[in-house]
């Protein structure tokens, strides 16, 4: 989108500001005092297209792309209050412990999709499986 305001001022696209949220939440240091962005390889955010009515903006679903060409579906923004969505620091500590189990989200040759919205768990899957689980129904149990 192009900018609604002039320099200094709110961008005026939700997309854009659920994207600068979860920025803000994925910057911030850890006790080692490197970002959650650098530790885990992080390379993008992807906001998504904004193509229906205003009240569907709550709805708005984020991923995270590694280095490595993973992606990591966290969701709506860090800030939303819809029903059954998980906090940023239930997100946070899930990757988190993920990362610690595993090292790294980028741990083989192939690409992977992470799913934070599943209640068991991260739901992993091949991204070469080619289905877009942003979009399809939740029915994989949890797999680390």
């Amino acid at each position: 989108s192009v900018p609604q305001a002039g320099p200094g001022e709110s961008w005026g696209d939700p997309a854009v500001s659920g994207a600068a949220q979860l920025a803000a939440v994925l910057l911030q240091p850890l006790d080692s005092g490197r970002s959650r962005w650098e530790s885990w390889g992080l390379a993008a955010i992807e906001a998504p297209s904004v193509v229906g009515l205003p009240d569907e903006v709550h709805d708005l679903q984020y991923r995270i792309r590694t280095q490595g060409g993973s992606d990591i579906i966290w969701g709506r923004a860090p800030e939303t209050d819809h029903p059954g969505e998980f906090s940023a620091e239930q997100k946070l500590q899930r990757m988190a412990e993920y990362h610690t189990v595993q090292g790294s989200f980028d741990d083989s040759p192939e690409a992977w999709i992470f799913d934070l919205r599943e209640w068991k768990g991260i739901l992993r899957e091949r991204k070469s499986a080619q289905r877009d689980i942003a979009r399809e129904p939740r029915t994989s149990t949890n797999q680390r």
